[in-house]
């Protein structure tokens, strides 16, 4: 198994012919690659591959959670979710073949480029939304799964060139049924993002497609005003005896001249956070009034 760094690019790795880094995670690194056939036939992807530890091995714990993120994408079929054509094994490396999105995930556009205006901005809401109620409703067997993706946040959703929004990286999400997939079962161990992740992922509470929904709730918020709903230890970092106006700026008292940017920040959370709130004995923003309508 070739080194898999930048000086070792490119390299040929079983029929890929692997190209540059496009990404990496706790767990693997993401490369664009070449799936090479006969006749000169080519076909681009992503190509994750495992990053053995510091034995050069992985556990079997990463090993079976790869499996699983893999068997689990061979089901799910939809326009806006990550398509997974192959897991492999090459010389001892475990690989996933996924479709190729070329365009940037959501964490460099916000950060890098600039906050979409309002039509795409619901239309990409709009995007992660459809692919997360596929997710949420899939069923194999005749048997609804209960998947939960547990890991929503701005870099797990790509949008492509023309547009499209792919919701990406099930690597933890969560199934009531078919331990056969080999994903995690819904025991209320505490993974996610803890900017992005709810209450009840955050107390170890049973989990269910809501909570994909507040995740989706606070990157919305992210979208619309370009700064993290609770900071970069969201929930975390609050304890229930908190005062009104200690958690963000968006709970103390409005000013006079509310932005558009701020009063729409207003609806979502509103929507989105007054369940948790309460449970947490928080006080729920009052959602502002709509801006009048010109005739």
């Amino acid at each position: 198994m070739p080194n898999l760094t930048d000086q070792s690019l490119p390299f040929e790795f079983g029929r890929y012919q692997v190209i540059k880094v496009l990404g990496e995670g706790g767990m693997a690194h993401v490369y664009l690659a070449e799936l090479l056939g006969p006749a000169g036939f080519t076909k681009s992807v992503a190509l994750k591959l495992v990053k053995p530890g510091a034995t050069g091995t992985i556990s079997p714990e990463e090993r079976k959670s790869f499996i699983g993120e893999a068997k689990l994408g061979g089901h799910l079929r939809h326009q806006n979710v990550i398509d997974v054509y192959e897991l492999g094994e090459e010389n001892g490396q475990l690989f996933i073949s996924m479709e190729l999105v070329e365009g940037i995930d959501l964490l460099q556009l916000t950060r890098d480029v600039a906050l979409p205006p309002p039509r795409p901005l619901v239309q990409i809401l709009l995007g992660i939304a459809s692919g997360l109620a596929h997710a949420h409703n899939l069923t194999i067997r005749g048997e609804k799964v209960g998947l939960v993706h547990r890991d929503i946040k701005a870099s797990n959703v790509m949008l492509s060139i023309d547009g499209g929004v792919k919701v990406a990286d099930f690597g933890i999400s969560v199934a009531k049924k078919h331990d056969d997939l080999g994903i995690a079962s819904n025991t209320g161990e505490c993974w996610g993002t803890p900017c992005y992740m709810s209450p009840e992922q955050l107390t170890g509470a049973p989990l269910d497609a809501r909570v994909d929904q507040f995740s989706l709730g606070v990157l919305a918020y992210l979208l619309v005003t370009g700064e993290k709903l609770m900071g970069a230890e969201g929930f975390s970092g609050l304890s229930k005896t908190e005062g009104k106006g200690s958690i963000h700026p968006l709970y103390a008292e409005a000013e006079a001249e509310i932005p558009d940017a701020t009063r729409i920040s207003h609806v979502i959370c509103t929507l989105c956070l007054q369940d948790q709130l309460e449970a947490l004995s928080l006080p729920v923003p009052e959602a502002a009034s709509e801006p009048a309508r010109s005739s």
